[in-house]
């Protein structure tokens, strides 16, 4: 119970607006239950990262998630490792460099690194189109294009094949149960 009691106090500073405490209590608890043995380990160092955010210590925020991220194993028989905040913890490093340190180049490869080393990930198509969209805003079509032909191909029911289709003339895969037509929200330009 002593990890759950840590947790919540870490989160009741989180709450009050205390990110500097928030943030020195959830590492607290990442040293002191760190992975295998914490169950709320992979939390913990995703909000330190969060606190890190708000205090403008966005390399800082990075580490964390990188860290937790070091300790990702396959498993050699049925069953997985996967810690619930791995995906997530990558596409915010994702989100990270390309919003807060505007570093495109490692926001691509953070996305690209989603999709290629994540491989039971839901979010793998979603990782292939933001780094295309990365691609494409810095001017290299043939690039999000690859991207966007990789993306049709591996997920050829991802809501994301009508707007590739359309974008970069690909073909639609012949049994996609994707939607038809490219949805708006999704080619709206980011702010």
């Amino acid at each position: 119970l002593a990890e759950d009691v840590a947790y919540l106090r870490a989160t009741r500073l989180a709450d009050g607006g205390d990110a500097q405490a928030a943030r020195d209590a959830f590492l607290a608890m990442a040293d002191r239950w760190p992975y295998p043995f914490g169950s709320l380990w992979d939390d913990a160092l995703f909000r330190a990262s969060e606190m890190e955010e708000k205090l403008g210590r966005y390399p800082e925020a990075i580490a964390h998630l990188e860290r937790m991220l070091k300790e990702r194993e396959e498993a050699e028989t049925i069953g997985s490792y996967q810690r619930p905040r791995y995906t997530p913890a990558m596409m915010r490093i994702a989100q990270l460099y390309a919003e807060r340190l505007h570093d495109r180049a490692k926001a691509r490869d953070a996305y690209h690194r989603l999709y290629a080393e994540f491989s039971h990930s839901p979010m793998r198509d979603d990782a292939l189109w933001h780094e295309a969209e990365l691609w494409r805003e810095d001017g290299d079509e043939d690039k999000a294009c690859s991207r966007l032909g990789t993306l049709a191909s591996d997920f050829p029911d991802s809501r994301y094949v009508p707007c590739a289709v359309e974008r970069c003339k690909i073909k639609r895969p012949e049994k996609s149960k994707a939607p038809t037509t490219c949805h708006a929200y999704l080619t709206r330009e980011r702010k």
